[in-house]
Formats: C-alpha cells, sequence, structure tokens
C-alpha cells in the first residue's frame, strides 16, 4: 500500500494534533461526558466501556500507514483504551453496589431501593432489601417525615412477614404514630394529630405508645371532630366524636363529645334528606335516635321518624282511564291472606286512607316505615286488592325517610 492509499484509509493523518496520546486524551474525555448523564453508575460504567471499545477502532484506523516504531505506540494505546473500555463494563455491577453504599450511608433511601430492585432484589426474602426499607422508614421519621417513615415501615411489616426486619418495623410503627400525633398535634394540625391518636387506640391496644395516647390523645382528637364538622366532613366528624365517647368517657372531651356528636348527626341527616339520599338518611336519624334518645336532636330523629312520610301512587283501569274520581284507597299494616284462590282475605292493624283525584292519583301523608297492603273501595263498600292466587300483588314497603312513589297500578276492573 503506498502513502496516497495510506492517507485516504487513514484520514486522521489530516489533523496535526493526532497522536496515540491525543486520542487515548480524546477518548477518555468523551466516555467520561457521556458517562456524567446517566442516570445511574452501572448505566454510566456500560455506556462509557460501549464507548471507549467503539472509539478503539479510531486507534485501530491510525494504524494503517504509520512507521513501525509510532504503530507500535498505536498498538499500546488502543489496547490500552480497549482494556478500559472492557474493564468500566465488568465492573458496572460493583460500581452500582458502590453507588446504593454511598445512597445508604447518606440516608438517600429511595436512590438505594430503586438500585436494589434493579438488582434484582425483591420481597417477600430479600434481608438486604428489607434491611433498605427499614432503615427507610427509621430515617425519614428521624427527619420528621412521619408519613413516608410510617409508610415504608409498613410497607416492610407487611411485604416480608418471614424476617426479622417485619417484626422491627411492627415495633417501630407505635412509636412513629406516637411521635406524629405530638408533632402534628404541637404544630396545629388536630386532624392528622387525632389520626394517628385514633390508629394507636384502635389497631395497636397493647403497645406502650396506645397507652399514652390514652392519656394526652383526647384534646386533639376533639380538635379533629371539630375539625371535620367545619368542614361539613360529618362522617369523620362523628367518627372522631364516637371514639372520644367510647375510649375517653370520663374526660371533659367526652363531655363536649356528648353535646357535639348529635348536633352533627342531625346536621347530616338533614342535609341528606335535601339532596334526596334517603338510604343513608334514614341509617343517621336511626343512629340518633338510638345512640342518642335523651338529647334534643335525638328526639328531633325520633319524632322525624314516628311521623313517617308520603305515599304517591295512581290507580288506572286496562283501557288507561283512571278509577272515578273521589273513590278511597287504604293502607293497612297487618292481612291475612285467603285459604285458597277467590277467597276472602282480612286486614287490620293500623290504617290509612286516601282520596283518588280526577286523574287517578293518590296520596297518603305521614305514613310510619314498615309493609302495607294497598287496596281501593269498590261500589258496595267493600276494600278490594290484587291477588295471584292466595298471593298479594300490593304489598309496598315504606322508608323510614324517603317519600315512596309507586309505578302505575292497573286494575282488571272496577265495580
Amino acid at each position: 500500500m503506498d502513502n496516497s492509499q495510506a492517507q485516504s484509509l487513514n484520514f486522521f493523518k489530516r489533523f496535526a494534533f493526532w497522536s496515540p496520546f491525543s486520542f487515548v486524551t480524546i477518548s477518555v474525555l468523551l466516555a467520561g461526558l457521556l458517562m456524567l448523564v446517566m442516570p445511574n453508575m452501572q448505566v454510566a460504567f456500560i455506556v462509557g466501556g460501549i464507548a471507549l471499545l467503539v472509539l478503539s477502532i479510531a486507534g485501530v484506523i491510525s494504524l494503517i500507514g504509520e512507521q513501525a516504531a509510532n504503530r507500535r505506540n498505536w498498538i499500546i494505546s488502543t489496547v490500552a483504551i480497549v482494556v478500559i473500555g472492557i474493564a468500566l463494563l465488568s465492573l458496572n455491577e460493583p460500581a452500582y453496589r458502590a453507588q446504593i453504599s454511598y445512597a445508604e450511608s447518606h440516608n438517600n433511601y429511595s436512590v438505594a431501593v430503586n438500585g436494589l430492585v434493579n438488582l434484582g432484589y425483591k420481597p417477600p426474602f430479600s434481608k438486604t432489601l428489607a434491611t433498605a426499607y427499614l432503615n427507610w422508614g427509621i430515617s425519614s421519621v428521624n427527619a420528621h417525615n412521619y408519613s413516608l417513615g410510617i409508610q415504608e415501615l409498613q410497607y416492610t411489616e407487611n411485604n416480608f412477614p418471614t424476617l426479622p426486619q417485619a417484626a422491627q418495623a411492627k415495633n417501630a410503627i407505635p412509636q412513629a404514630m406516637l411521635s406524629y400525633a405530638e408533632y402534628a398535634y404541637a404544630h396545629g394540625d388536630a386532624i392528622t394529630a387525632g389520626q394517628q391518636y385514633t390508629q394507636l387506640i384502635v389497631n395497636y391496644a397493647s403497645y406502650p405508645a396506645a397507652a399514652t395516647a390514652l392519656t394526652e390523645g383526647a384534646p386533639a382528637i376533639l380538635g379533629e371532630a371539630n375539625a371535620y364538622a367545619q368542614k361539613n366532613y360529618y362522617q369523620e366528624s362523628y367518627n372522631a366524636y364516637a371514639i372520644l365517647l367510647k375510649y375517653f368517657g370520663k374526660s371533659s372531651e367526652a363531655t363536649q363529645s356528648e353535646n357535639l356528636a348529635p348536633q352533627v348527626l342531625l346536621t347530616w341527616a338533614q342535609k341528606l334528606i335535601d339532596s334526596h339520599n334517603y338510604g343513608p338518611a334514614s341509617q343517621e336519624y336511626q343512629l340518633l335516635a338510638s345512640q342518642f334518645p335523651n338529647t334534643t336532636q335525638g328526639k328531633q330523629a325520633a319524632t322525624f321518624l314516628a311521623n313517617g312520610v308520603s305515599v304517591t301512587g295512581q290507580l288506572l283501569l286496562q283501557n288507561g282511564k283512571p278509577l272515578p274520581e273521589f273513590t278511597n284507597v287504604r293502607l293497612s299494616s297487618q292481612w291475612v291472606a285467603p285459604a285458597s284462590a277467590g277467597g276472602s282475605y282480612q286486614t287490620s292493624g293500623q290504617q290509612f286512607y286516601a282520596d283518588i283525584d280526577a286523574n287517578g292519583y293518590f296520596k297518603f301523608l305521614n305514613i310510619p316505615p314498615g309493609k302495607y297492603l294497598l287496596e281501593w273501595r269498590t261500589t258496595q263498600g267493600a276494600y278490594n286488592t290484587l291477588l295471584n292466587g292466595t298471593s298479594f300483588s300490593l304489598i309496598i314497603t315504606v322508608d323510614p325517610v324517603a317519600p315512596t312513589y309507586l309505578p302505575v297500578i292497573t286494575v282488571p276492573s272496577f265495580s
């Protein structure tokens, strides 16, 4: 190969600065820059190693047309780059482990945990990963990041159940909750404080931290209940008052709860009625009447439930025409089915009456909750209903709170 051919193949000869030393320097700098922008050391070492192996091609090209003495320098430089590249590739995992150890030593446990997961550590049997999560939780609690700390401790307990780290986490959680409650209350966050005290009392009753919560937690839980009430979170507010009544019976906070809880329940029930959520409203009225019967609100609830609700319907003939105006309809609370098909039946108990209007509509007012048989009065003065053999077809259920709207009732005949 003559010099002109070598020059065309080895285009690096065009640059005066190009030498084995500059080749090594530039290759290392380029690989280093690529490694700096990688997300972690494992990826950085892999990318750096690959980059150097690719750049070693430039060293091979630079051999072309060189004198024997200079060629030796190029071979040494190229081999050095290849060796460094291979070393980086082979050391990527040790480097990553070193990064993980560094992160753990500086309390950067999110990086450490993600690194361990990337290396293949996983629940429920990895002691290394369990230790990282445990230390993450403890470190977060010590840094007053209680929510994250308790979350990681609970993760350790739940996901590594057979390892000793799970037991350590379980024992650390109550004290972390107590510290969280005290910290939150001292900083004016009664809701968080009350929640933590409540969890301690209900879920960790056998731990010393729960005993402390029973000693000091009542003001915070009362503050939580009042704060929720102000935000119109009635369920949460009542739950907090109920905790005070159940666990702090002789405290001044419990005494206040006896007055405040019925108010919350009544307001909640009334708002549910206003939004037509009758089922939940009925539950709250019944809870209020049963749990606080001697309070003003409890008596109001009992009266409201006793007053009953309206029952509205329409009676039409099979031709679509309404029954005659002023036809009387009746609700009976007790009945006895006929002995056989076509036989007579009997009704008794509480009975309520209403008249049909010109369009066949009727409306009962103040009907107490329960089951009733619907009847209409015939022209002969007797009452009749729909029977399917010996079974009644017009038994209706009246809710304690929700108005009852019946579907259109078709009567085969009227006489």
